[in-house]
């Protein structure tokens, strides 16, 4: 795959400032400086901390076959060496040479949007549609959490013919990003997970935030399949208000729905197994991971599957050699002590649900601690202090032997934590938490760790090594 240099113009609605040569052709697109490739067109973004425009000549002596600009006099010392096009914002253009790439891909798109669960979900159906396909390289899916209007277009941008499926994450931090993103991917198929209260500090109120993740499906073309939680009020809200014009399939834990779990067993230390039924025919998955949350995220998962003709019984097989990415809902086995490492983000419901589900992963009568290392939870606003305080009194139903608190609106939750049972210590800083662990930790003890990324507790993850 490639575009030439009159799509990309089309696409963009830029000018050539130094014109390519009659067949120039791009096939890869780089934003970085420091890993742009031989023959890569590089794009010059430009944020609040940095400008990519001023590394222009490091590029180009790199291999760069040619950039994007949004300032002309930027490109004026490559002195005509290699093509420059000129547009009006690098980050709009970004995105639409995605676009225009992904239109010359036949591969099924599905997006996954929602609150909490989105990487796991996105992991969980690769790795159905992986069996399915019988082969990796037939499947595409975002890396990491590339879901933003940087990682979504780098993400298209490794889309081949080779391709059957492409399971697409996409995330937002302000109003109006999913109505770009939407478009882009322009998904066959939304996976609607639960919508929850991360990031609603960054929108001022549910209903706005609730407006902002909408944009998913009032975006998308009326053709859209939409697959939701029927157990989740905000998701219901969502596609009563917007999704007439849209096909649905609905999925849910012990709740009404079309691809329904129930009968939630608990394996101490395995994980769960659980019936799922497929508008009825049932069939029993083992879910061979941390959490009772992962329950909901592994229906999604198995819904979205099927609507793209998985059997049910591959999609119920292929989970039990499943293994989540790292710090989201992983357990390691370390020197005797279990590490149960969910630190990747944190909401309020997810805090909640992985503290939950710390009583199905102990084996009842072991006698090690519990141990909690609590980071603070980002992005809620005004209702920080108060959801924070949940978390607290949450937490403390547990009656663990030591918690760690980290951040400074986890201060709250030390205050919560008052007359309770359970050593409680705020910490300053990440080195004293791992210092304390080192100290207290025995074989048999499990720890567990849970904060919002901008905590980086997978720095105390490492420190006990």
């Amino acid at each position: 795959m490639q575009l030439s240099a009159d799509e990309i113009l089309k696409a963009t609605g830029g000018e050539w400032l130094v014109a390519p040569s009659a067949d120039f052709c791009v096939t890869a697109i780089s934003t970085d400086s420091r890993t742009v490739g031989r023959g890569d067109l590089f794009v010059a973004l430009k944020g609040e901390n940095f400008d990519a425009h001023a590394f222009l000549s490091s590029v180009v002596e790199k291999g760069a076959s040619g950039v994007v600009v949004e300032r002309a006099e930027a490109a004026e010392p490559l002195q005509g060496r290699v093509p420059v096009l000129l547009v009006k914002n690098t980050l709009r253009a970004l995105g639409a040479m995605a676009t225009a790439w992904r239109t010359q891909c036949s591969a099924h798109r599905i997006a996954v949007v929602g609150s909490a669960g989105k990487t796991t979900t996105k992991e969980m159906l690769a790795h159905l549609l992986r069996r399915f396909a019988g082969s990796d390289d037939a499947v595409l899916s975002t890396a990491g959490n590339f879901n933003n209007l940087i990682g979504l277009p780098l993400t298209l941008f490794r889309l081949t013919p080779e391709h059957k499926f492409a399971v697409l994450e996409m995330g937002m931090n302000e109003p109006g990003e999913l109505a770009k993103l939407t478009p882009m991917g322009d998904p066959e198929l939304l996976v609607l997970l639960g919508v929850g209260s991360a990031h609603v500090g960054q929108f001022g109120s549910r209903e706005a935030l609730l407006e902002a993740k909408a944009e998913a499906v009032r975006f998308a073309k009326d053709s859209m399949q939409i697959l939701y939680d029927t157990g989740n009020e905000n998701t219901r809200e969502i596609i009563l208000k917007y999704g007439d014009d849209h096909p649905t399939l609905t999925f849910a834990v012990e709740s009404p729905a079309e691809i329904r779990a129930s009968n939630i067993r608990v394996e101490h230390g395995k994980g769960y197994r659980f019936d799922l039924d497929f508008g009825g025919k049932v069939f029993v998955v083992h879910l061979p991971m941390f959490g009772r949350h992962n329950v909901t995220n592994a229906t999604a998962a198995a819904a979205a599957a099927f609507m793209q003709g998985v059997p049910p019984e591959m999609i119920c097989s292929a989970f039990q050699d499943f293994r989540p990415a790292a710090m989201r809902s992983e357990v390691r086995e370390q020197n005797g002590v279990t590490l149960v490492v969910d630190c990747y983000n944190a909401s309020p419901e997810g805090m909640i649900g992985a503290l939950d589900s710390l009583k199905d992963w102990r084996v009842p009568g072991e006698t090690g601690k519990l141990h909690l290392v609590l980071g603070q939870m980002l992005e809620l606003g005004a209702e920080s202090r108060e959801l924070h305080a949940q978390v607290g009194k949450h937490a403390a139903k547990l009656r663990p032997d030591a918690v760690y608190l980290f951040g400074e609106e986890m201060r709250v939750v030390a205050e919560e934590w008052k007359g309770e049972k359970g050593g409680v210590r705020f910490c300053e800083s990440r080195e004293e938490i791992a210092e304390k662990l080192c100290e207290s930790v025995k074989p048999g003890d499990v720890v567990f760790f849970k904060g919002s990324r901008g905590n980086k507790l997978e720095t105390v993850v490492e420190a006990l090594k």
